[in-house]
């Protein structure tokens, strides 16, 4: 059987397209796996765990997860940036920011740092370490779970890959870690010699004693010695509370036409203070909005300005009104035509009346990746014609006045009918004639 040859090409084309999407379609790919590792920890002491990722080809850039536990059995301070550290590893090109969702849910978000070009990858290892408290009274033995829900792994344009998750746990361990005991170098282990104390005696030196000769004739100077009346400086002023106000995730990725979240942090050193009044304003780039705001539960106080490009918060009524972690937070949308990095601005903050520090963010703007276009394929399908039906021109007869008509040549479709058709009648005329 012959092949028709644009069957043949389009065969071709159609297995060439497939072989060159089969790793985006996740034929071949691979699936990160991001983990929560095993932690241990006396009770009422604390206990590190490790988020770590796995088995990525190098597409990651950036993590989010939601990590949920029994907030009666295990604690976590906030913030993020004082509870969590960044890996060594990623130090340089990573940072970490989140927050307390809700009792038991805490948010971790592991974004890059700045605004690189190219993105730098996670690659696979040790992400990050935060510490939990145990309770004081758990028991030697007791397991704490650790879930991590909603993660998402993104890539450099920031959608998401998808991937696998790994749990993990908090034991309870004794607070008294055993000392090994010393080996000989033969292997045996030495025995200690008993110590007796020895009673050492005290032995005061005695000192020359220069007696000054008393010239009889001379007058003797009394003097009344001035006591000391100033009042000591004490040593070691325990220093005041500072805050400082930061929009988080410092750093994250968009793209035209979509949407982010940030969140103004508060945090305080020490750690946990809260604070009596907060005041701040957020300013976004051309390209950026500020939708919504909604300042934290159990805050009291406004945001001025949205939607808009400005957003003016003034919080707290009274004595400790504002707790340190999360203050408020806003949802910016982001321009069909916006591009590059855009900037969160924060300036004005306040403390207590006091000027502070405030650190913006910025939000990388990315093209989402251009769709390939796969031509559709024609398929031949044999479909089956109804007949074609010949028009026949029925000749119209003239007759003449002996009674024989001469009709036209009829129209068909070979050249032998048509001179069959003349030839009959006039052999019929001739020999009727004859």
């Amino acid at each position: 059987m012959r092949l028709n040859r644009n069957w043949v090409f389009g065969a071709a084309a159609v297995a060439a397209v497939a072989v060159a999407l089969s790793p985006a379609l996740g034929g071949e790919g691979a699936t990160p796996t991001f983990s929560i590792g095993d932690g241990e920890g006396p009770a009422g002491g604390e206990a590190g765990v490790t988020l770590s990722l796995d088995n990525d080809d190098g597409a990651a850039v950036s993590v989010g997860v939601d990590i949920e536990f029994n907030d009666t059995d295990l604690t976590f301070t906030p913030p993020v940036s004082s509870g969590c550290t960044i890996d060594p590893r990623i130090a340089s090109t990573h940072q970490i920011a989140g927050r307390i969702l809700e009792p038991g849910v805490l948010n971790i978000e592991i974004l890059v740092a700045g605004t690189p070009d190219p993105l730098p990858p996670l690659g696979n290892g040790a992400l990050a370490t935060c510490d939990f408290t145990i309770r004081g009274d758990a028991q030697v033995g007791d397991m704490f779970p650790l879930a991590a829900t909603n993660v998402f792994v993104g890539d450099a344009l920031g959608g998401e890959i998808p991937s696998e998750t790994d749990d993990g746990v908090i034991t309870v361990t004794d607070a008294l870690t055993p000392t090994p005991s010393p080996t000989g170098t033969n292997g045996t282990t030495p025995t200690e010699e008993p110590t007796v104390p020895v009673d050492t005696p005290t032995i005061e030196p005695t000192l020359p004693v220069d007696t000054p000769t008393v010239d009889p004739t001379d007058p003797v100077a009394t003097s009344t010695p001035t006591p000391d009346t100033s009042t000591p400086t004490p040593q070691g002023t325990p220093g005041e509370t500072t805050f400082s106000l930061g929009v988080e995730p410092a750093s994250q990725t968009g793209v035209p036409g979509g949407s982010a979240a940030i969140q103004v942090v508060l945090s305080s050193d020490p750690s946990g203070e809260a604070a009596d009044s907060v005041a701040n304003t957020l300013a976004v780039d051309e390209g950026l909005a500020l939708t919504a705001c909604s300042v934290a539960a159990e805050i009291p106080g406004s945001i001025e300005g949205v939607p808009g490009s400005t957003a003016a918060a003034t919080l707290g009524d009274g004595e400790g009104s504002v707790p340190s972690g999360t203050v408020y937070s806003c949802s910016v949308s982001i321009a069909q035509g916006a591009s590059g990095s855009l900037g969160v601005d924060c300036s004005g903050a306040t403390v207590n009346g006091e000027e502070i520090a405030c650190t913006g963010g910025t939000i990388v703007v990315s093209a989402p990746p251009t769709p390939t276009v796969v031509p559709p394929t024609a398929t031949p399908t044999n479909t089956a014609l109804p007949p074609t039906s010949t028009p026949t021109n029925t000749p119209v007869l003239d007759f003449d006045d002996d009674g024989c008509a001469v009709g036209p040549v009829a129209q068909t479709g070979s050249p032998l009918a048509n001179l069959l058709f003349v030839l009959v009648p006039a052999a019929l005329l001739w020999r009727r004639r004859k």
